[in-house]
Protein backbone atom coordinates (compact mmCIF):
# COMPACT_ATOMS: atom_id res chain seq x y z
CA UNK A 1 0.00 0.00 0.00
CA UNK A 2 1.47 3.62 -0.86
CA UNK A 3 1.91 6.01 1.84
CA UNK A 4 -1.38 8.03 0.85
CA UNK A 5 -2.99 4.84 1.20
CA UNK A 6 -1.72 4.62 4.46
CA UNK A 7 -2.50 7.72 5.74
CA UNK A 8 -6.05 7.70 4.04
CA UNK A 9 -6.67 4.34 5.90
CA UNK A 10 -5.27 6.02 9.51
CA UNK A 11 -7.77 9.18 8.62
CA UNK A 12 -10.80 7.14 8.42
CA UNK A 13 -10.16 4.62 11.30
CA UNK A 14 -9.86 8.11 13.30
CA UNK A 15 -12.88 9.39 11.83
CA UNK A 16 -14.89 6.39 12.93
CA UNK A 17 -13.48 5.94 16.41
CA UNK A 18 -14.23 9.77 17.02
CA UNK A 19 -17.82 9.22 15.47
CA UNK A 20 -18.54 6.18 17.71
CA UNK A 21 -17.18 7.86 20.64
CA UNK A 22 -20.15 11.00 20.28
CA UNK A 23 -22.57 8.28 19.72
CA UNK A 24 -21.59 6.14 23.02
CA UNK A 25 -21.71 9.51 24.60
CA UNK A 26 -25.45 9.92 23.75
CA UNK A 27 -26.33 6.00 24.24
CA UNK A 28 -24.63 6.68 28.15
CA UNK A 29 -26.32 9.35 28.92
CA UNK A 30 -29.84 8.49 27.06
CA UNK A 31 -30.01 11.43 24.98
CA UNK A 32 -31.70 9.80 22.34
CA UNK A 33 -35.19 11.78 21.78
CA UNK A 34 -36.14 15.37 21.92
CA UNK A 35 -37.56 14.95 25.57
CA UNK A 36 -33.84 13.82 26.88
CA UNK A 37 -31.92 15.98 24.77
CA UNK A 38 -28.88 17.64 26.97
CA UNK A 39 -26.12 19.97 26.00
CA UNK A 40 -22.82 19.29 24.57
CA UNK A 41 -21.57 20.49 28.42
CA UNK A 42 -23.94 18.09 29.52
CA UNK A 43 -22.53 15.64 27.35
CA UNK A 44 -18.97 16.32 27.57
CA UNK A 45 -18.57 17.09 24.02
CA UNK A 46 -16.78 19.99 22.23
CA UNK A 47 -18.82 21.13 19.90
CA UNK A 48 -16.84 21.03 16.40
CA UNK A 49 -15.31 18.62 14.04
CA UNK A 50 -17.20 15.16 14.16
CA UNK A 51 -19.93 16.16 15.98
CA UNK A 52 -20.64 19.42 13.99
CA UNK A 53 -20.31 16.47 10.42
CA UNK A 54 -22.88 14.52 12.30
CA UNK A 55 -25.44 17.63 13.19
CA UNK A 56 -25.70 18.38 9.67
CA UNK A 57 -25.96 14.64 8.33
CA UNK A 58 -29.08 14.24 10.55
CA UNK A 59 -27.33 11.81 13.07
CA UNK A 60 -27.24 14.55 16.16
CA UNK A 61 -30.37 16.33 16.28
CA UNK A 62 -30.35 19.88 17.74
CA UNK A 63 -34.05 21.08 19.68
CA UNK A 64 -34.34 23.44 22.56
CA UNK A 65 -31.76 26.14 21.34
CA UNK A 66 -28.75 24.53 22.25
CA UNK A 67 -29.81 20.82 23.22
CA UNK A 68 -29.01 18.15 21.26
CA UNK A 69 -29.88 14.25 20.62
CA UNK A 70 -28.81 11.08 18.80
CA UNK A 71 -31.44 9.95 15.89
CA UNK A 72 -30.50 5.87 16.37
CA UNK A 73 -32.84 5.16 13.09
CA UNK A 74 -30.25 8.38 11.30
CA UNK A 75 -27.28 6.91 12.88
CA UNK A 76 -28.45 3.22 11.49
CA UNK A 77 -29.04 4.07 7.93
CA UNK A 78 -25.76 5.81 8.01
CA UNK A 79 -24.05 2.33 9.39
CA UNK A 80 -25.92 0.42 7.05
CA UNK A 81 -24.86 3.06 4.09
CA UNK A 82 -21.20 2.41 5.27
CA UNK A 83 -21.30 -1.56 5.04
CA UNK A 84 -22.51 -1.64 1.48
CA UNK A 85 -19.76 0.44 0.56
CA UNK A 86 -17.04 -1.83 2.44
CA UNK A 87 -18.79 -4.72 0.49
CA UNK A 88 -18.68 -2.93 -2.48
CA UNK A 89 -15.57 -1.94 -2.29
CA UNK A 90 -14.28 -5.75 -1.71
CA UNK A 91 -15.80 -6.52 -4.20
CA UNK A 92 -14.07 -5.03 -6.49
CA UNK A 93 -10.81 -5.10 -5.18
CA UNK A 94 -11.74 -9.59 -5.54
CA UNK A 95 -12.13 -9.19 -8.77
CA UNK A 96 -9.10 -7.02 -9.54
CA UNK A 97 -7.06 -9.84 -7.38
CA UNK A 98 -8.42 -12.13 -9.80
CA UNK A 99 -7.70 -10.49 -12.72
CA UNK A 100 -4.03 -10.00 -11.77
CA UNK A 101 -3.92 -14.10 -11.34
CA UNK A 102 -5.48 -15.36 -14.15
CA UNK A 103 -3.83 -12.82 -16.34
CA UNK A 104 -0.43 -13.65 -14.63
Amino acid sequence: MSGGGVTAATVAVIAAKKREEIFLRFRERAAVSAATALTPEELGLPQRGMFRMQVRKGAVVEVDGGKYYMDEEVVARQQQQRQWIILGLMGVLAIALLAVWLFN
